[in-house]
């Protein structure tokens, strides 16, 4: 919703983008974004070019903030949050829009959230980040199956389960550093119950977890070795 301009009609903005990055008449980039809102499922295009932002609900606008997005066929569509604020049922919408997209255009997703069920739901493969620094990558069956670092751990067990009997779910204890005085050795430490003396002292380098291909993580003890130990 926000990322809407409010004092501007649909039609405006969407043709902005496109009139932006094409060479085309104002007529095509009207009929364009007509089509854009056609592909993300809009059941009425014509009015909702002809709208402003606040006449249409939540969920219209993620549609019209996608079609936007797509309106000039990008290679990559980089989704930040694209499900936040919705309810449930829209969220599903939005995100089956999305693998339509996905598949049908060949496009690229890269997908920024903190729902570990939209990561579960769409992505192939993870980056995890913790204060500004990748701490492990893996493809996702992977990375729910056997997390590697202590900050992954930490989130998915963080995830309430259908049929759990836990009354209180675990929670990682601390908070994120300030990033403008950041703390020295391994950034997640001081949260850390897995922490040793070599995590306070020096930051551990992202590395190949051994033997699982495609698979990274930094922390000294994604592979315990004789070093890691001492």
């Amino acid at each position: 919703m926000n990322s809407l301009n409010p004092c501007m009609k649909i039609e405006s903005q969407i043709m902005e983008t496109i009139l932006l990055h094409n060479k085309i008449s104002k007529e095509e980039a009207r009929n364009r974004a007509f089509k854009a809102l056609e592909k993300v499922g809009i059941p009425e295009p014509g009015m909702t070019l002809k709208s402003y932002p606040h006449q249409l609900s939540g969920g219209m606008c993620q549609r019209v903030m996608i079609a936007m997005a797509m309106s000039c066929n990008p290679e990559i569509l980089i989704a930040d949050e694209p499900t936040t604020a919705l309810d449930v049922t829209i969220q599903a919408q939005i995100l089956e829009l999305m693998e339509e997209i996905k598949t049908k255009n060949n496009t690229g997703i890269l997908m920024i959230t903190h729902d570990l069920g939209v990561v579960a739901e769409m992505c192939n493969r993870v980056i995890v980040m913790y204060a500004g620094r990748i701490v492990e990558e893996a493809p996702v069956e992977d990375l729910f199956a056997d997390p590697r670092h202590p900050y992954t751990k930490g989130l998915i067990e963080s995830v309430p389960k259908l049929g759990s009997k836990v009354r209180k779910l675990p929670s990682i204890p601390g908070s994120v550093p300030d990033l403008s005085v950041m703390p020295k050795g391994c950034k997640f430490a001081p949260r850390c119950k897995y922490a040793f003396n070599k995590c306070y002292e020096m930051e551990p380098e992202l590395r190949e977890v051994e033997g699982q291909v495609g698979r990274k993580s930094r922390c000294f003890l994604s592979n315990l070795d004789e070093e890691v130990c001492n």
